[in-house]
């Protein structure tokens, strides 16, 4: 299908508000993807996946500095709602205000 024909077939599927504005579908989905567009996605993801890795790096350090404290851990798990993120953040706020 002609990018043109798909861009009107999609504006013709519009409900309810939309529906007044399939003029302004049409040229939204018969847009340009210009190198920028396909450029910006890929550095979000790779933004996304440099967080990812930190995120797991610091979870391995606190469960390493919290190895101690496992059978605490264990514990406060059991109460509902209580996850492993929450229950070492309960830990690190009671250590660091005895």
């Amino acid at each position: 299908m002609e990018r043109t024909a798909a861009a009107e077939a999609l504006a013709d599927k519009a409900r309810g508000r939309l529906r007044g504005k399939r003029d302004q579908l049409r040229l939204a989905l018969r847009g340009q993807i210009t190198e920028h567009h396909r450029y910006m996605p890929r550095e979000l993801l790779d933004d996304l996946e440099r967080v990812k890795k930190k995120r797991n790096e610091i979870e391995e350090e606190m469960e390493q500095r919290l190895q101690p404290q496992q059978a605490l851990m264990e514990r406060l798990t059991t109460i509902p709602g209580v996850d492993g993120v929450t229950a070492w953040t309960l830990l690190a706020e009671l250590v660091c205000r005895l």
